[in-house]
Formats: structure tokens, C-alpha cells, sequence
């Protein structure tokens, strides 16, 4: 009897080790966004923290896409408190290992059209930092009401992939999030007046 109950002990300190492993992972998340204007856009700036472990590292390293998709929504507060959604904006930053180039292609949507939306990097934590880096411009600050307080709503989710090696099953990457979506609003801020 004193085996069995040595063995139920073992498993429930297993499960308890197993509960803390998981409490103690870093849950991804956004560094505290900030609301700027610039050349008379304005932008949602701020940075994907804890979003890439060893498992997401190796997929990208095998030359599967990992893209991190981001949607913004441009919120106004009233002089009386209202709070009203403006506008929405999602863009996405996407990566894949080129072995040929023995590099890393990144791009960057919201800068689509630029040179620097379509970048060749040569590590992974280069391209790492590509897609946590967050500066997009979220619409234009001409027409908008200087009386009212502006703030960015922000976030993040992971794409889905295909995976031979599963005879072609799809595979959302969020599950190594836990599917925890990182979330995160900037302060609210009046926009001065030009």
C-alpha cells in the first residue's frame, strides 16, 4: 500500500512541478505603447516582449514563415468622456529563413512600398527584433479635433502554418503562446494644435 500511495505522491508532485513550469514561463506581451505624432502621421510605437521561445526560434530557422499580425484601433476621448473607435489599422511582419542566401527575409507591411519594408538579415535575432519592433503609423493627425484625447488600442497574434512533417496539417502558431494575446494601450494624449 505504501508503494501506491509513494507513486500518487510522485504524480501529484509532477503535476504540481508541471503547473509551476507553466506558471513561471514568460507570458508574451507589449511593452507599454506610446502614441507619437510624426511628419503628420500618427504612430503606435512599442515592442512584442517574450514572444519567441526556442520552439517558434526553430520553425522560423527551418524556413517556415512566422508572422506576427498586429491590429490598431485609433480610440477619442471627449471633453464629457466619451470614448469612440475611430479607426482600425492591421498590419503584420513576417519572416523566413532563405537557405540558399543562408539569411533571413523579413517585411514589414505597414511600410509596404518602402526599401526598408522588405529587409535580407543575416541572424535569426536580427529578424527576431524585425517582428517584435513595433512603429506603424495608424492614419493621418490632420482633421483631428485638438479638444479630444487620442489613445491606440494594439494586438498581437501569430499565424498559422502548414506542416508537411504533419502530413500538411495546420499548425497555429499561437498554441506556443498558450494562445495568450498580447494586448496593450497607450496613454491617453492630446494631440497639440499646429
Amino acid at each position: 500500500m505504501s508503494l501506491l500511495l509513494t507513486l500518487l505522491a510522485a504524480k501529484g508532485l509532477g503535476a504540481l512541478v508541471g503547473s509551476l513550469l507553466l506558471i513561471t514561463q514568460p507570458v508574451p506581451g507589449l511593452a507599454e505603447p506610446r502614441l507619437a505624432v510624426v511628419a503628420g502621421s500618427l504612430h503606435v510605437q512599442t515592442e512584442l516582449r517574450h514572444g519567441f521561445n526556442r520552439h517558434l526560434d526553430g520553425l522560423l530557422g527551418s524556413g517556415t514563415t512566422v508572422a506576427v499580425g498586429y491590429s490598431a484601433t485609433l480610440l477619442a476621448r471627449r471633453p464629457d468622456g466619451t470614448v469612440e473607435a475611430m479607426r482600425e489599422h492591421a498590419f503584420f511582419h513576417s519572416a523566413r529563413y532563405e537557405p540558399a542566401a543562408d539569411s533571413f527575409l523579413v517585411f514589414r507591411s505597414e511600410l509596404a512600398g518602402r526599401p526598408d519594408s522588405l529587409l535580407t538579415v543575416p541572424t535569426l535575432a536580427s529578424a527576431r527584433e524585425l517582428l517584435v519592433r513595433v512603429n506603424a503609423p495608424v492614419g493621418s493627425a490632420a482633421g483631428l479635433n485638438s479638444e479630444n484625447e487620442y489613445a491606440v488600442r494594439l494586438r498581437a497574434a501569430l499565424n498559422t502554418v502548414r506542416l508537411e512533417a504533419l502530413e500538411g496539417q495546420d499548425l497555429d502558431l499561437n498554441t506556443f503562446w498558450n494562445y495568450r494575446y498580447p494586448r496593450g494601450v497607450t496613454p491617453w494624449t492630446r494631440l497639440d494644435k499646429p
